[in-house]
């Protein structure tokens, strides 16, 4: 999904795979959880797993706040 979402917007397929405090699975765009951080902080296994919606939607918010417009 990250990858098409990605080909998708034009960006170059550069993803870069950490291991860290995150919840399980996670796509973070510059830093950002595309589904929202958990409030408590906890490296969980999730319910609400990221979508190409959010994916896309949190590309898209990352490029026009770099830009200032939107794709």
């Amino acid at each position: 999904m990250l990858y098409a979402a990605l080909a998708d917007l034009g960006l170059p397929p550069e993803v870069t795979k950490l291991v860290g405090d995150y919840p399980s699975p996670s796509v973070l765009i510059n830093g950002v959880d595309v589904m929202g951080r958990s409030a408590d902080g906890v490296a969980a296994c999730r319910l609400d797993l990221p979508t190409s919606v959010h994916i896309r939607a949190t590309l898209r918010h990352a490029l026009a706040s770099e830009t200032g417009s939107t794709r």
